[in-house]
């Protein structure tokens, strides 16, 4: 997606890395672009030994901290941070074998821009950040369905601050082993995204499908 911007930790002001702020307004939701750039000026300016293209094939404890072994070199650490993301792996599912050939899917990894889409109404599977921002995005262009269960909604703003400046302050002190997070991870369960709340006529006028199950 082209114009995706970071929305899980916030507008710019909770989005820097330490001893350098991200450069826009404290209120400003940053594009990949604005990201991209922030992340290369951060790591010339600490002068850090950025790898790219190395894959990491296993990550072990010893004396040291951790052994780190790579595709290219092999590396110890005292601490070790996992940023790998999740959800990387595209999940269809298995009902999308059952709709029209005609419909033209898609998925949000594949996903560039509205004008890669044929002309006609959208359906978007799944509501999650990424189905938000997409049918956002796609509604300038088309008329868009967006499809999952009701899982409610936060409000953006909350007396006139950012969702995150109430939230920020918590997840800092929140980890695996608290109670708090603790509960959620034990009550965890994966929930495959269907089309059943989309309204059958919205199916059935629907031109292109975008199904965001990660």
């Amino acid at each position: 997606m082209q114009s995706c911007v970071l929305v899980t930790r916030g507008v710019a002001v909770f989005s820097g890395l330490p001893d350098m702020v991200l450069p826009a307004p404290p209120s400003h939701l940053p594009d990949q672009d604005e990201v991209a750039d922030y992340l290369e000026r951060y790591a010339e300016r600490f002068d850090l030994p950025v790898r790219p293209q190395t894959t990491v094939r296993s990550l072990r404890r010893n004396a040291k901290g951790f052994a780190i072994s790579t595709d290219q070199v092999a590396l110890e650490a005292e601490n070790v941070i996992v940023a790998m993301g999740v959800l990387q792996r595209p999940h269809i599912p298995p009902v999308s074998a059952r709709l029209d050939r005609s419909i033209h899917q898609i998925h949000s990894s594949q996903y560039r821009n509205p004008f890669d889409l044929p002309d006609g109404p959208v359906l978007v599977a799944g509501a999650g950040s990424s189905g938000t921002l997409l049918a956002t995005e796609i509604a300038r262009f088309h008329n868009v369905w967006v499809a999952d269960r009701d899982t409610g909604n936060w409000p953006r703003q909350i007396f006139d601050r950012d969702l995150f400046y109430w939230m920020w302050p918590v997840m800092k002190r929140a980890t695996r082993d608290t109670r708090f997070l603790a509960r959620g991870f034990a009550n965890d369960r994966r929930a495959e995204v269907t089309l059943a709340l989309a309204s059958r006529s919205a199916l059935c006028q629907t031109s292109a499908l975008l199904v965001l199950g990660a």
